[in-house]
């Protein structure tokens, strides 16, 4: 049935000065799934995931939304389709202003989406990424990578999303700590009911967490 998926991609290709980047990309992202995109480094994974949230624009295909072209969405109700639509990647963290406290970047979002902000919602959803209040007051720079990751995480746990989309988050951690996260995406997407769309170069991990998997290659 048609509305039994969040996303579908169609013949997608995507060129950069005259290189094929992606050639015939097709794919269907059942809602409630975990979808992973696996490839090596350089097979177009990330290319792939800006041209879903609607930040670079394909040569040919197209990609639908909960059944309306992105393209559509993008031009008619654009703001919407940007809370709906989330990501966090490998260094979401290096988009923290130093200068801001961690209660003022998880604040953010309420204020661009125009959102009623309230501080007991930050709090409960800090508790739900693995940490507590005290951080509300903490700089970026006194936490580690994968704190930030966290705060990462939760920042667009803010808008609720629909569809989230992570790219290499677990890149640079180590196997404790990347075991780590996977139990927590795993519990927030069973507490938050997100479709979750897992981009990774690791195929064990990939095979470990997904519901079904679409394998790029170069």
């Amino acid at each position: 049935m048609e509305n039994s998926y969040i996303l579908k991609v169609k013949n997608l290709q995507k060129n950069f000065n005259k290189k094929v980047v992606l050639k015939n990309i097709s794919f269907e992202v059942k809602k409630g799934f975990v979808f992973s995109i696996v490839g090596p480094s350089g097979s177009g994974k990330s290319t792939l995931s800006k041209i879903i949230l609607g930040l670079e624009k394909p040569d040919t295909g197209e990609i639908l939304y909960k059944g309306t072209p992105i393209k559509t969405l993008l031009r008619k109700n654009k703001k919407k389709f940007r809370k709906e639509v989330q990501i966090v990647l490998q260094n979401s963290a290096s988009s923290f202003n130093p200068r801001h406290k961690i209660k003022n970047i998880l604040k953010e979002p309420f204020i661009f989406h125009k959102i009623k902000y309230s501080e007991e919602k930050i709090i409960e959803i800090l508790k739900q990424v693995g940490l507590d209040e005290s951080f509300l007051n903490r700089y970026p720079d006194e936490m580690s990578g994968g704190q930030r990751q966290r705060i990462a995480i939760a920042r667009v746990l803010v808008l609720k999303p629909d569809l989230l989309i992570l790219d290499e988050i677990l890149r640079g951690l180590d196997i404790s700590l990347q075991g780590q996260v996977i139990d927590l995406i795993l519990k927030l997407k069973e507490e938050y009911g997100f479709t979750l769309i897992f981009i990774s170069h690791n195929k064990k991990i990939v095979e470990f967490i997904s519901d079904e998997i679409f394998e790029i290659r170069n």
